[in-house]
């Protein structure tokens, strides 16, 4: 039996160490680099969905609201806002998309009523929702993510006859 044992070396040994060390070490290195490049993707993702339900957001808004004069930027509490007018039952009403507080809040009310900003929904948080009237049936919208990432759409109204 001591025979046997006579013949192992300690480079073996070290060898066979020094195998799984570096095994480990790659291991290592290798979810260290997965977890950068998926926390990478996972922000770039965020980006895209906050983007993109943005834009769909508000254009959608508008062509719910697609019948003539029914689309204005005004100022309501301060705030410079896009007014979606519609008339339900003979009653006008209002929703108005606007930045407040860091947030995209939609309020809906009668036209004639004074409610504060702070009492509309919040939609998605950004830094900054800007509307400019390029012509009667156009605009322009600047939205500004927390990110500081600004982007720009614009969009048209379809219609040029009431409901």
């Amino acid at each position: 039996m001591r025979d046997r044992y006579k013949n192992t070396h300690i480079v073996d040994f070290l060898f066979v160490l020094g195998l799984f060390f570096i095994f480990t070490i790659s291991a290592i290195f290798l979810v260290l680099i997965g977890s950068t490049v998926y926390k990478n993707i996972v922000s770039r993702m965020d980006t895209n969905y906050d983007t993109r339900t943005s834009f769909a957001y508000v254009t959608e808004k508008l062509r719910q609201s697609d019948c003539a004069d029914s689309v204005s930027v005004v100022s309501f509490d301060g705030c410079e806002a896009l007014q979606l007018k519609q008339d339900y039952d003979g009653v006008e009403y209002a929703t108005y998309l606007y930045s407040y507080n860091g947030k995209l809040m939609e309020l809906f009310t009668g036209l004639d009523n004074a409610l504060p900003a702070s009492s509309g929904q919040e939609i998605f948080d950004l830094k900054s929702f800007e509307v400019e009237t390029l012509n009667s049936s156009c605009y322009r919208i600047t939205i500004t993510l927390p990110d500081d990432d600004s982007y720009q759409f614009i969009v048209s109204s379809r219609s040029d006859d009431t409901k």
